[in-house]
C-alpha cells in the first residue's frame, strides 16, 4: 500500500471516530504510522484531505457499480445491492458518508456534491424507464438507499445491511412503475 493510501485509510478511521470537526492532522498522521508533517506532503490541509477521502472513495465505488450494473439485471436491483453492500461492509466509511456529510460546512458540502454528481447520473440512468419524473425518482432511489444506510449506521452496524436490498429494490420498483430496470 502507498504512503498516500495508507494516510487516506488512517483519515477515513480519524474521520469516522472523531468526526471532520473533531480531527486533527496529527490523529492522522499517527493513525497512518507518519510523521506529522508527512501528511501536509499528500494534502495541504483536513480539507482538502477529507475531499480526496470521498474522490478516490467514490471513484472506486463507481468502478465496482459499473461493473455491477453492466453484469446485473435488472439495473434498480443491482444498484440497490451493491450500495447496501459496499457500505454494508464498510462501516467507518458509511459513518462518514452518513454523517459527516451533513455537519460539514456550506463550501464542504457544495465540494461533496459536485463529487457525488456521477453517481446521481448512474441513479438518472437506472430509472430512465420508470413511470416517473427522473430527477424526482432519482431523489427518491437515493434517498431511500441513504436512509437505510443511515439507520444500520445508528445500529452501530446491528444488522446486515446488504439483507435489505432485495425488498428495497421490490419496493421502488413498485413505486416508481413502468419500465422501471
Amino acid at each position: 500500500m502507498t504512503r498516500e493510501a495508507s494516510i487516506l485509510n488512517a483519515a477515513t478511521r480519524v474521520f469516522a471516530a472523531a468526526g471532520y470537526h473533531g480531527a486533527r492532522m496529527r490523529q492522522v498522521a499517527r493513525e497512518a504510522g507518519v510523521a506529522d508533517g508527512t501528511v501536509y506532503l499528500y494534502f495541504r490541509g483536513k480539507r482538502e484531505l477529507f475531499v480526496s477521502l470521498f474522490e478516490r472513495g467514490l471513484a472506486a465505488f463507481l468502478a465496482g457499480l459499473d461493473d455491477a450494473l453492466a453484469s446485473s439485471s435488472p439495473a434498480l436491483d443491482a444498484l440497490c445491492a451493491y450500495h447496501l453492500g459496499y457500505l454494508g461492509a464498510r462501516y467507518e466509511l458509511a459513518v462518514i458518508t452518513q454523517v459527516e456529510m451533513r455537519h460539514s460546512d456550506p463550501e464542504l458540502r457544495e465540494a461533496l456534491g459536485r463529487i457525488m454528481r456521477p453517481y446521481f447520473d448512474r441513479i438518472e440512468g437506472v430509472v430512465a424507464g420508470c413511470d416517473a419524473d427522473v430527477k424526482v425518482a432519482r431523489r427518491m432511489v437515493f434517498g431511500t438507499l441513504d436512509e437505510n444506510v443511515t439507520a444500520w449506521v445508528r445500529s452501530g452496524g446491528g444488522f446486515a445491511l446488504a439483507s435489505l436490498a432485495p425488498e428495497v429494490s421490490r419496493l421502488l420498483r413498485r413505486a416508481l412503475g413502468g419500465d422501471c430496470r
